[in-house]
């Protein structure tokens, strides 16, 4: 009787392991799939453009309308989620998403593509918000890992998008074709998901209760996030690090092209080496992380960001860019362990975390206006100096560190 027991108790754990491994090579793709989607979105702005003569003022709007759709319907969505039946809502964000690409494709006015990329804003932070969550939650012993391999996925979408739209091109894809490929593979995706992810982590499970979220629970919900300290924190200190990604890479490009009169072919290879960096960053950090301390870790990129930046604006020339950068590029590094230490402190409820970051999103959406306004008014060193406050605030104000949660 005990060894039919065992064998079935083995049997069962061989099954739970594939049956997580196969969940997390889904939502390891979410983000890849996501950053390919939005490459596509951007990079064939141009042919949106000409195709319905749209002024450069339009197109700008369509970036910030999705941006604005995404901080104010995120936080609504993410309210309403109920811990242990994030599926759902992943299905759902993945769906919406893949029909707004269909949208995009389908319209031939303005307004159509304005609509679609006013849904995909949301839905993008919807789908790839909870599948985040839900990768930590499987992940609960190794979460800093978990969102290093987050990280890199999101990168190699990055990389992939230009390449896949070469490939599209090819075999006689139009901008419409490649945005109907992409609303095809999130349906799949959302298709994927419903058979894949049907399991709840049991210490999970105990937290669902089964009753439906209302006004009443929402708000109480939402109080209690705001009023702890230490996760507001995180999340402050996770936006922050917006300052050390596109921005950094935006006005850095602008500063070699009008301050160093470099040419756009040395400015790309330049960028290309940040890249690079941020690459290695993330994937070095597994390894760093099991010889040293995560607030070592901090610590150190920290100072990097700080050095790098020092030696960006001081030392004008191609070599002081190129090697500024390349410490700047150290910051890939600074997200995982502040997206993971953020997780920490809400162990059982996750989502309580992506709820937090999508009221804090307005801060992102400010920061390059307010860079902006300072390139315009004391010059492109100026602004790249703004970038020092992320760094800054990490060492001034990082909270007491916690340890990978040990689940039994």
């Amino acid at each position: 009787m005990s060894k039919n027991t065992n064998a079935n108790a083995s049997k069962t754990s061989k099954h739970e392991f594939i049956g997580t491994s196969i969940q997390v090579w889904l939502f390891l793709m979410v983000p890849l799939l996501d950053e390919l989607t939005c490459g596509f979105e951007v990079i064939q702005l141009p042919a949106i453009r000409s195709e319905l003569h749209l002024s450069c003022a339009r197109v700008a709007f369509l970036l910030t309308a999705a941006g604005i759709s995404g901080a104010i319907v995120e936080p609504l969505l993410f309210s309403f989620v109920q811990i242990g039946r994030e599926r759902r809502w992943i299905q759902a964000g993945m769906v919406c998403f893949g029909l707004g690409c269909a949208l995009m494709g389908y319209s031939a006015q303005y307004p159509g593509i304005l609509a679609a990329f006013i849904i995909v804003g949301p839905m993008s932070g919807l789908a790839c918000g909870l599948s985040q969550a839900r990768l930590v939650d499987l992940h609960p012993t190794g979460t800093t890992a978990a969102l290093s391999h987050w990280t890199l996925s999101g990168s190699a979408g990055d990389l992939l998008a230009p390449l896949a739209l070469g490939v599209l091109s090819c075999i006689g894809f139009t901008w419409r074709h490649s945005m109907f490929f992409a609303a095809a593979l999130w349906l799949l995706f959302a298709v994927l998901t419903r058979f894949v992810v049907t399991t709840v982590p049991q210490r999970m499970a105990a937290k669902d209760d089964g009753k439906q979220s209302d006004a009443k629970s929402v708000f109480k919900r939402l109080k209690n996030i705001v009023q702890t300290p230490e996760l507001l924190r995180w999340g402050l200190l996770l936006e922050s690090i917006c300052l050390l990604d596109e921005l950094l890479l935006a006005f850095s490009a602008l500063y070699l092209h009008d301050e160093l009169w470099l040419s756009n072919a040395v400015v790309n290879i330049t960028v290309a080496v940040f890249l690079g960096g941020a690459i290695v960053s993330v994937l070095a950090l597994p390894f760093l992380t099991r010889r040293f301390s995560e607030r070592t870790i901090l610590f150190v990129l920290s100072v990097m960001c700080l050095g790098g930046c020092a030696m960006l604006v001081l030392i004008r020339t191609l070599t002081g860019a190129v090697g500024g950068l390349l410490l700047m590029s150290a910051s890939s590094g600074l997200y995982p362990i502040l997206k993971a230490q953020a997780f920490r402190t809400r162990p059982e409820n996750s989502a309580d975390v992506v709820l937090l970051l999508s009221l804090l999103t307005p801060i992102s959406l400010v920061a390059p206006r307010i860079m902006g306004i300072v390139a315009d008014v004391a010059g492109l060193r100026a602004a790249l100096l703004l970038t020092t406050l992320s760094p800054i605030s990490i060492l001034l104000f990082t909270p007491r560190l916690r340890k990978e949660s040990i689940i039994l």
